[in-house]
């Protein structure tokens, strides 16, 4: 589980890294970023796990729910 964990891990400082730049180096604050990283979500890299943490507890999301949500914000 470790590649699903440091990839929102990687997004999350590749956006913070994106708002500073953008703010400092280009001095452009009127753009502004959004980062949405959900809880679990049944993809690829979690699929051959389902079993084991849905008896964890962990309720997987689907994905397109995700993307329909995002998409309407």
């Amino acid at each position: 589980m470790v590649d699903y964990a440091v990839t929102k891990a990687g997004m999350m400082a590749f956006h913070e890294g994106l708002r500073s730049e953008i703010r400092a180096a280009h001095k452009c604050p009127e753009i502004l970023l959004t980062i949405v990283h959900p809880l679990w979500a049944l993809t690829g890299m979690t699929a051959p796990h389902q079993k084991r943490l849905e008896k964890a507890g962990v309720q997987l999301m689907d994905p397109q729910i995700i993307a329909d949500a995002v998409v309407n914000q």
